[in-house]
This record gives C-alpha cells, structure tokens and sequence, in this order.
C-alpha cells in the first residue's frame, strides 16, 4: 500500500521498518544495538518508569509504543499472530523488535491450545517446552518465569496477578517490582481503559529484561483470554 493512502491511519510512532526515516530526526534508536546488562554503559537510574500501549497496527499485528512525548516515540515492538491450519483456533504469536514484521526476532510461543506440547523460543535461542520455562497452569500466588539457566542475561521473573492487572517482580518473589501489565477493561466507557498497557520502571527497560517481560506478559494474556 501506498505511503500516501490516506485510508490508513496508523498508531502514533509508527513506522514501516529500521530502514525508514525516523519519526524524530534525533533519533537513530533503530541504527544502534542494543546494550547487553552487563555493559557498563547502560545506566539504569538515567531510564524514567514509562508506560507503554499496545497499539493495533494492521489485521492481526499490534505494536508497543511508549508515549508520543518520548524521546523516541517510534514503536518498541512488533507483535503479531496467526492461526496453525492444522490446529484451527491454536494462535503462533511473534514478537519483533521495531514498527514491523520485517525488525529482528525477539521471540515467538506457540501454545498449541495450552498443551503440554506448548513451546516459547527467544531470540536465536533453542525453542523450550512452555511448561519448563512458565508453567502458567501451576496453582499459587505467582507465576515463574525462566527462559535459560546458562545465559546470566537470563532474568528471572514473578508475576503475581490481581484483579485487573499483573505485576512482575525481579529475582524472587520478594523483589524489586520492575512491571506492572494491565489488561483492557470493555466494561468502562472510557477509551483510555479500552488499552492494555505495560509499565516499567528504569531496570524493566534493559533490553534483555524488556524483550522476556513482553513475552512473559503476552502468553500470560493469551491464557487469561482462553476459553
């Protein structure tokens, strides 16, 4: 589709690819890698709390954008899903860094139904078995999250749900609380409410950390949405 088809309005930031010209001509956040946590230069106490929206950004993509007055509004991540043919209504989720579906893989889960077949992959990383990384279906008050134990960039997470959003904490079930995940709600006439949305403080932001909270988050709210 054209760039000047005027019948599509996209979310605010959004963009086609790391290749565009950015919205902020100060920016060059597409262009730069990503810092790992353990490099020096990341300082954590520099990054503000943040809340981020999930945007709808074409037939069964969203996109996760921080607010427009950011310092770079542009879209964090691209998410989109489509349906196994040989498991109608089973959904294979993906996740990509940037504004589309051409951006670097972070990650993608195919829950197969919730099944015990049900895998999680992050990065370039070997595809996991869900239960062994977040066994979502474990009764109690949390939820642990793990991806790898060989890879000390790796976080640990607990999500701990109440009654209209989640919370994560780093480490154990007693640390620091990084994320907070809020679910629509429909029920209210409030447009504003109508968003789910993913606020974190400075050490959630860390690449590493952002890219298994978004994950975490969206197979938590595939299985809250399940039948």
């Amino acid at each position: 589709m054209s760039s000047n088809d005027s019948s599509l309005v996209n979310p605010p930031g959004y963009y086609e690819s790391n290749f565009d010209e950015p919205l902020d001509s100060a920016s060059n956040y597409a262009n730069k890698e990503r810092p790992s946590l353990s490099d020096s230069k990341v300082d954590p106490a520099s990054i503000p709390t943040t809340t981020f929206t999930f945007l709808p950004a074409e037939p069964n993509a969203m996109v996760l954008v921080p607010p427009a007055n950011a310092a770079d509004p542009r879209p964090v991540y691209h998410i989109s899903w489509s349906e196994d043919f040989f498991m109608p209504g089973n959904v294979v989720t993906q996740v990509r860094r940037g504004g589309s579906h051409n951006g670097p893989l972070v990650g993608e889960f195919n829950l197969k139904m919730f099944s015990p077949a049900a895998t999680v992959r992050v990065g370039s990383s070997p595809e996991r078995w869900l239960e062994e990384v977040y066994p979502i279906r474990t009764p109690g008050r949390y939820t642990k999250w793990h991806y790898s134990t060989d890879n000390k960039g790796s976080p640990v997470l607990y999500w701990f749900r109440f009654l209209n959003f989640k919370t994560c904490l780093l480490g154990s079930p007693r640390g620091e609380q990084i994320a907070k995940y809020t679910w629509p709600n429909y029920a209210r006439r409030d447009r504003s409410l109508q968003v789910a949305t993913l606020t974190l403080n400075s050490v959630g932001q860390i690449p590493e950390i952002f890219d298994e909270l978004v994950l975490s988050a969206l197979i938590s709210e595939r299985n809250r949405t399940r039948p």
